[in-house]
């Protein structure tokens, strides 16, 4: 069926022209051009299968019907004739062929415009050849004609009118086509007013508040829902920039990120304050996005958003509620861990002594007795209002529960300076206090613990429970005393002893397992191996990474017994692969102290005689460079016995010790994998460029495979292909996964097409390749600036003359003129004297407004810096 305002028109038109003069057949042939014109509708507006089906098969069934009737008249006059037995075989065929579109119909693969061709010209056809001439031969028999004359008067007439009917098919061709074009054009129109229509009902009816901006913020339309939300009627709200709603409650760096998310990913979500026209602050969640016409132009923001101030309100409810104490509105100990965090954060920085101290009122339970606990309330209230008033403004004082409290304060000066604070305020509370006309005598007992910045990082957690142990000491040691906690001796005993003992509790669980990264040749995506990652699968703090818990273990026998495991599981992990049919090389790292092991190597020899499937050679030991300088002489015959057993050594973190030739020569480890922090800032940092070209270098020399660790993108690994690298390892590739995903990652896995066409850059062109680096980190800087996130002003190389000498571009970056020469250095030229000179505009509107400069100039300084690097590319790989 079709939409209800939508009118079918007839794409088969009939007229006296498809008469043949035997009213029943003409009957017949006038339900069929209905069911066709049918048929037509349904194709058209394409709004029910079901009902498409139906009529195909009411035209299916009347055409079997109407060729059974002809047929029986053609047998009635002209029986046995050839002419009767080529109309039979013509319907047979026909009907096969509409059985054919019925089922072809049914599975939704048709098309309108030629089945219904199909329909048109075969029913006209047939109407005005084979139906006409047997029509006119029984008029003639029934004029009295004989049979041969009626068949001869018959064709002749149909011969004589053959160009009409020649001229009447095509015409009714052509008109079927158009007029089905013509509705599918209207249904289509309809659908579109319908969802135009619908645009409009959501927009006026929507929940959310809505605002339609052009790309200067400019208001160009609002619906009931903002109206409601920011008290601003439509009338006064469109035509004025939108920053009518904004407030002084954010930075400018806060629109500044947002302008940036808009113009580099055309959307922006987040929370705002916002201001109603009664000048009321309120809380938003909102989003904006940033529409473009066909051509890629930005056309106009849409901004939707909710009034969630009163979830703010509630929200800010619940924290008070949860972090603040109910009887005094002192924090309690969840907000004061909390903000025990900011100023253990500003200790390195400030220096001085943070103190750390639990505070116990003695025999407080006496003024429990004597006034009840509600007078006792009372007492606390007014003794921590007392409390909280003499303390500095950055002290923090906290009710931890009943008459015990807890006290952070930074002093400026050392650990006598921060005993005189503590001891101030146990004096503070030893003053005379007043409550309901009662005057009571208190005193404290106090613990504490003395932090200053040499001292390391510490948990607040685990110093409050320092501090707590400390006032357990004071109370031990009689009423009013002070107690101050040895941190530095109790943390790295006691902290290293539950290390230690958790580790041992999940080794004897079972709770650790490897997961395994890949290392992959970049350019055709074989498979070098994978590392062997250990985690450990804490049952409440789920995936726990390695670096949380290996350096506490480092050297213990804990520690050497997590090693054993280790080896010994990824040897299982390969002898559980290689019955699946996937054999790969699987590194394991070694730690400084198994190398200390005097019985390394016969550790080694009992895992792998374990899994006797598992080659030797598949087997690689990585050890970390400042590992094996610690002890060269002693690592190198071991790396050399492991040889023997056909097990391969790699240096890890290559890069970060002393890197020499001697080195190089003295360890026999056929694999570098070089640090990740070359490789991470190589795209903007030409220092590292020049790092990983020269470990590359002295790779080579030595015929030493290398593996570059750390590639996290794309640019990572086209750069690190441009200097030479082949194999790499990284985010860019894989995450570390567990084992059994391995195989299938294996199997599928294939590198970027970039990286598949990336080719090796001569070693003359590394030069521009450096260009490219420094000149992406002085854009980079750039753009930080003019977003008011920079402090410094980023300034370009200054090349004078550029667009008029090529030559000072090329001589700026030290590449050499036989290089230089052999390119065209024009667009590079005109691009970067361009660039230098906006940059130079552009900054010096930002100083002069001290505001981030305009989206659009953002988004023009983007498209630049993007067409600036690539020519640069361009000429680098020329």
């Amino acid at each position: 069926m079709r939409p209800p305002s939508m009118k079918a028109l007839s794409v088969f038109v009939w007229n006296e022209v498809f008469g043949t003069g035997l009213g029943d057949i003409d009957d017949q042939h006038k339900r069929l051009v209905d069911l066709l014109n049918q048929v037509a509708s349904q194709l058209a507006f394409g709004v029910d299968r079901e009902a498409l089906a139906r009529v195909f098969r009411e035209l299916v069934s009347y055409t079997e019907y109407h060729f059974r009737h002809e047929e029986a008249l053609w047998a009635q006059h002209l029986g046995g004739e050839a002419d009767e037995r080529s109309h039979r075989e013509r319907h047979a065929e026909f009907e096969r062929k509409l059985e054919q579109l019925a089922a072809t119909g049914s599975a939704g693969e048709i098309d309108p415009e030629t089945l219904l061709d199909f329909l048109v010209r075969w029913l006209a056809g047939h109407i005005l050849r084979a139906d006409r001439y047997f029509a006119l031969c029984v008029i003639g028999l029934r004029e009295g004609l004989s049979l041969p004359q009626a068949r001869a008067r018959a064709a002749d007439q149909v011969q004589k009118h053959e160009g009409l009917m020649e001229l009447v098919l095509t015409v009714t061709s052509a008109l079927s086509k158009n007029t089905l074009r013509l509705m599918q054009e209207l249904h289509a129109r309809s659908n579109e007013a319908q969802r135009l229509r619908q645009a409009a009902s959501v927009f006026a009816n929507a929940n959310e508040a809505i605002m339609i901006t052009d790309p200067q913020g400019t208001i160009l339309d609002v619906n009931a829902a903002f109206e409601h939300i920011t008290g601003f009627p439509r009338a006064e709200a469109v035509g004025h920039n939108a920053r009518l709603l904004k407030v002084d409650e954010h930075e400018a760096a806060f629109y500044g990120d947002m302008w940036t998310a808009l113009m580099l990913q055309g959307r922006w979500h987040g929370e705002v304050w916002g201001r109603r026209r009664n000048g009321e602050l309120f809380a938003k969640l909102q989003t904006i996005s940033a529409v473009r016409n066909d051509m890629g132009e930005l056309a106009h923001y849409v901004c939707l958003f909710t009034d969630i101030t009163a979830a703010k309100e509630h929200q800010k409810k619940l924290a008070d509620a949860t972090h603040f104490d109910a009887l005094t509105h002192l924090p309690n100990r969840t907000l004061l861990t909390d903000r025990m965090h900011g100023l253990l954060a500003q200790l390195p920085h400030a220096g001085g002594t943070l103190a750390v101290a639990c505070l116990d009122l003695d025999a407080f339970h006496e003024v429990n007795a004597q006034c009840g606990h509600t007078g006792g309330d009372r007492v606390l209230t007014q003794l921590a209002s007392r409390l909280h008033s003499g303390l500095p403004e950055t002290a923090l004082l906290a009710r931890l529960g009943g008459d015990e409290f807890a006290l952070v304060v930074m002093c400026s000066g050392g650990r006598s300076d921060a005993v005189a604070a503590l001891s101030a305020v146990r004096e503070a509370v030893a003053q005379p206090l007043e409550v309901d006309g009662r005057r009571w005598q208190l005193s404290a007992s106090m613990g504490a613990v003395l932090l200053q910045a040499a001292d390391g990082s510490v948990a607040p957690d685990q110093l409050l429970r320092s501090a707590a142990q400390a006032l357990f000491k004071a109370k031990q040691s009689g009423r009013n005393r002070l107690h101050v906690f040895d941190a530095d001796r109790d943390r790295m005993v006691r902290g290293r002893l539950e290390q230690v003992e958790l580790v041992r509790q999940a080794l004897e669980a079972g709770q650790f397992e490897l997961f395994y990264q890949p290392k992959v040749h970049m350019r055709s995506g074989a498979m070098l191996g994978v590392e062997a990652l250990i985690r450990w699968r804490h049952p409440e703090r789920g995936l726990v990474l390695p670096g949380e818990f290996l350096p506490g273990v480092e050297g213990h026998s804990v520690g050497l017994a997590l090693d054993d495991w280790v080896l010994d599981a990824a040897l299982q992990q390969q002898a559980q692969w290689r019955t699946q049919g996937v054999e790969l090389t699987v590194s394991v790292n070694v730690s400084a102290a198994q190398l200390s092991r005097p019985d390394f190597l016969q550790v080694l020899q009992e895992a792998l005689a374990r899994h006797p499937t598992v080659r030797p050679g598949d087997l690689e030991l990585e050890v970390l460079e400042s590992s094996a300088l610690k002890d060269m002489a002693r690592v190198s015959c071991l790396i050399d016995a492991c040889r023997a057993l056909g097990v391969d050594f790699a240096i890890d973190d290559f890069g970060t010790g002393y890197s020499s030739l001697a080195y190089l020569k003295e360890l026999g480890a056929q694999c570098l994998k070089v640090d990740q922090r070359f490789v991470r800032d190589v795209l903007e940092d030409p220092d590292d460029l020049s790092i990983l070209d020269a470990v590359l270098g002295l790779a080579r020399a030595f015929r030493r495979q290398v593996v570059a660790e750390g590639v996290e993108t794309v640019a990572h690994g086209e750069m690190l292909l441009h200097l030479g690298y082949e194999f790499a390892q990284g985010y860019a590739i894989a995450r570390p996964m567990p084992a059994q995903e391995i195989p299938a990652w294996k199997a599928t896995w294939q590198p970027d097409a970039v990286w598949q066409a990336c080719a090796r850059l001569p070693h003359e062109r590394l030069q521009l390749l450096r260009a490219v680096v420094k000149e992406r980190a002085w854009c980079q800087a750039l753009l930080q600036r003019l977003q008011g996130q920079g402090s410094e002003h980023p300034e370009p190389p200054l090349i004078p003359g550029l667009s008029d000498h090529p030559e000072k571009l090329w001589e700026a970056w030290g590449v050499e003129a036989s290089v230089a020469e052999a390119l065209d250095w024009t667009e590079a030229c005109e691009l970067g004297t361009l660039l230098r000179t906006c940059a130079q505009a552009w900054l010096r509107e930002a100083e002069l407004s001290g505001q981030p400069l305009q989206a659009e100039a953002l988004q023009e300084l983007v498209a630049l810096r993007d067409r600036w690097i690539a020519a640069l590319k361009a000429l680098a790989l020329g």
